[in-house]
């Protein structure tokens, strides 16, 4: 059964009160306020440090990929940003894109799926995907890179 991080947090922060630490409390508090990652997103005084990048998916695609994250306490954009610093490391190369037989997608309701990748990963990978695109002889992009990624780490499939 998948852990409510949410729950969690709030007890974290009650018993944060409770120790007497309530500059830590209000710290928790204030991520889990609507919007409250946002502050998580960016320096003070600073740019933000991720950019979204937006991914079209099939519908179940992305219901697999969040119920699995879910059931690991893991953040889509995060885990998708380890991916793009793995590859810009050279430790890992994301497998060729294969190309769906046309037809093979009908019917299939698409949704966007939106990744806060951190801005130096992203620009990383991007300086890849030309050389990438030349090895494989297939269009690689960093919605490619991001898929391929989560899927492995996430061991979701395509059934």
């Amino acid at each position: 059964m998948p852990s409510d991080l949410r729950a969690r947090l709030a007890a974290a922060a009650a018993q944060l009160t409770t120790d007497g630490h309530d500059e830590h409390a209000a710290s928790v508090k204030a991520v889990l306020a609507p919007g409250g990652w946002r502050k998580l997103t960016a320096e003070p005084g600073t740019a933000a440090t991720t950019r979204n990048l937006p991914v079209s998916v099939p519908e179940k695609l992305r219901a697999r990929l969040y119920a699995a994250a879910e059931n690991t306490d893991a953040s889509l954009g995060p885990l998708a940003t380890e991916g793009f610093r793995a590859l810009a490391e050279g430790r890992w190369e994301p497998p060729v894109p294969v190309r769906a037989t046309r037809g093979s997608l009908s019917g299939e309701r698409r949704v966007n799926m939106n990744l806060n990748i951190e801005v130096e990963a992203r620009e990383a990978v991007e300086k890849l995907l030309d050389g990438l695109t030349k090895k494989f002889g297939r269009k690689v992009t960093l919605a490619h890179v991001a898929l391929s990624w989560l899927r492995e780490e996430l061991g979701v499939d395509d059934d």
